[in-house]
């Protein structure tokens, strides 16, 4: 209907257009002919034509200085005038069926936005209801520290180093319940079953992991923590999921808490939390350095809240 109207909008626009000339043109014309300018007879014969048919109908002749005058040319111009102002009033009827016609495809297309938006809404719900785990991935990266470097001497070797930390990490939380702690590769995997106890296993891991790294700081090893959160619907990662953590962990987050979007939909479920989590923004992955190639999603922080000053 939007387009039968837009082309009939174009017609009529032209049809003034023709309309306007016309009535520019016989107006000129009249002006010739009474002022008896010599560009009268080169040009009235393209136009007479439809002066002498418009003769036919009004034969119409006016008396100036005892003289007779015909006014068919301006008779002409005027019923152009009359035949723009139809047209202008037909075109601004199509300009605005036009708009009702807009109008109501942007109803049409809003209600059905609404209705794909409360579909995904209720589907993204339910994604959300089924994460019932979590599971907390570090990496530590050891340096050595200034003085290390300057004095040289025996250095203590960082791979050991390294193991005997994830060690620690093994033995102070794989007998806190409905948790499972396990090395993958050379990462830490810490998989919760229960958001209740998050928290209380999340200050033990802060904790443990700030033993750690100042007990290499007294060794003077630097101590680098990279470390991710995610929501998960069952206990086992899937290579999906390790691809992904590997890849929040490529960014380089040092000493900072990053979490995922389903962990912090689920997390934000949980009530009285003693966390807060902030957004990042979104986040762009580039597949193997192609432009072309890449995944966008959103991370967030994970901080303490602030206690009330009274």
């Amino acid at each position: 209907m939007k387009e039968v109207l837009q082309f009939l909008s174009k017609i009529v626009d032209w049809l003034r257009a023709v309309c306007a000339f016309f009535a520019c043109v016989y107006g000129v014309l009249w002006f010739f002919y009474f002022f008896k300018s010599p560009f009268y007879t080169a040009i009235s014969v393209f136009f007479n034509p439809v002066a002498d048919y418009v003769r036919t109908i009004i034969n119409h002749q006016f008396t100036f200085d005892g003289q007779k005058y015909d006014a068919t040319y301006m008779v002409t111009a005027v019923i152009f005038i009359g035949l723009f102002w139809c047209a202008t009033k037909v075109y601004k009827y199509l300009q605005l069926k036009i708009e009702d016609a807009v109008f109501a495809e942007n109803l049409r297309r809003a209600r059905s936005d609404i209705r794909t938006n409360v579909k995904i809404s209720k589907e993204f719900r339910e994604h959300i209801s089924k994460i019932n785990h979590y599971v907390i991935c570090l990496n530590l990266n050891l340096k050595y520290g200034v003085e290390e470097n300057l004095l040289g001497g025996e250095r203590a070797d960082l791979t050991t180093l390294k193991n005997k930390n994830y060690q620690d990490i093994l033995e102070n939380m794989g007998d806190i319940q409905n948790t499972k702690v396990q090395i993958h590769e050379d990462k830490i995997l810490i998989i919760g079953t229960n958001y209740t106890g998050f928290e209380r296993v999340f200050n033990l891991f802060l904790d443990i992991t700030s033993v750690i790294s100042q007990e290499n700081h007294e060794k003077d090893i630097l101590t680098e923590i990279f470390f991710v959160i995610d929501g998960i619907e069952e206990g086992n990662i899937d290579k999906e999921k390790m691809a992904f953590l590997k890849k929040v962990l490529s960014f380089g987050y040092k000493n900072k808490a990053v979490a995922s979007i389903a962990f912090a939909k689920r997390y934000e479920q949980e009530k009285n939390t003693s966390f807060v989590l902030s957004t990042m923004g979104k986040i762009r992955f580039f597949e193997g350095g192609l432009e072309h190639s890449y995944n966008d999603f959103e991370l967030f922080t994970i901080k303490r809240k602030r206690k009330k000053e009274y």
